[in-house]
């Protein structure tokens, strides 16, 4: 299965647009049967009717447990705890 991956905007009525140059390389006619897969850009919030990034990068998988990701999260580090205060 050919697969080509591009961006597009949903239109009004919920259709999204097919770039001539994706429907020439996959060969595609009128009524022609596609599997498509859907994934949102990036997160976003709404804040007073306006639309912000929220700044989440996704999400990743991982060997290790929870406690083991703290501790090299701690571990790696600047600055935190280490300053010594004197008043």
């Amino acid at each position: 299965m050919k697969a080509i991956e591009y961006k597009a905007n949903v239109l009004p009525d919920g259709h999204l647009s097919l770039p001539k140059s994706v429907k020439k390389k996959l060969r595609l006619e009128t009524n022609s049967m596609v599997k498509v897969k859907i994934l949102k850009d990036e997160k976003e919030i709404r804040i007073k009717g306006r639309v912000k990034k929220t700044g989440f990068c996704g999400s990743w998988e991982d060997e290790r447990t929870a406690d083991e990701i703290i501790t090299d999260i701690y571990s790696h580090r600047t600055g935190f705890g280490k300053i010594e205060v004197s008043l």
